[in-house]
């Protein structure tokens, strides 16, 4: 391997690294062998200290990548790192995470990716996180309702609900909402709801030529 090559690789590690600790994860988002290991221990104190410990730990690094995806990318390296963060998000179910990850229900990153499977919102790694966190991810997506969103929007949020609830219990959820909105839901929700529905109910979600772009 060339001296440049090889003085670019620790580059663009160094700068991953450092945005990491800016975000203030570093080493120490990893979870504590030993805090794991004393979940074992017939102590009752050492294994409630080891669990606060273990939870601690987790909030610190669901934090720490949530600072990470509010950062803004400035080059291919530092948005690798964003886009880490949100897959992990995404894997740890982090429900702590659904209003950062729906802010950016829309990134699409320029950054080219290994891609292992099909998947519907490949192309948008905070929508597909939003999937993997579950309910908290699809009721945070209908909380933007209220911002007036786009076709392609809209578009992306059906494919959210349609593939963390089906179908038909999809469909269910948004007339509910709908209901309650008739109610209470100002105008412009109002309007963005009937919209998704109508793009709900049109979408053949199977057919891969309607999957969002």
């Amino acid at each position: 391997m060339s001296r440049t090559r090889l003085r670019l690789i620790v580059s663009q590690e160094w700068m991953v690294y450092s945005l990491c600790l800016l975000a203030g994860q570093g080493a120490r988002a990893v979870a504590d062998p030993g805090a794991v290991e004393q979940l074992r221990s017939p102590d009752v104190e050492r294994r409630m200290a080891s669990r606060l410990k273990l939870e601690s730990e987790r909030q610190t690094c669901i934090r720490n990548l949530i600072a990470i995806v509010a950062s803004q990318a400035h080059d291919a390296v530092t948005e690798h790192a964003v886009v880490d963060s949100i897959e992990l998000l995404g894997k740890f179910r982090a429900r702590e995470a659904s209003k950062c990850l729906a802010d950016k229900i829309m990134y699409v990153p320029r950054c080219v990716r290994f891609i292992a499977e099909a998947h519907p919102l490949n192309r948008f790694p905070a929508a597909k996180a939003l999937v993997e966190i579950g309910n908290p991810g699809v009721s945070e997506v209908l909380v933007r309702l209220t911002k007036t969103p786009s076709e392609n929007e809209l578009r992306i949020m059906a494919f959210v609900i349609y593939l963390v609830d089906g179908k038909e219990l999809g469909l269910c959820r948004l007339q509910i909402a709908q209901e309650q909105d008739s109610r209470r839901g100002s105008t412009a929700r109002k309007d963005s709801l009937s919209r998704l529905i109508e793009i709900y109910k049109a979408t053949d979600f199977q057919d891969h030529t309607n999957w969002p772009e």
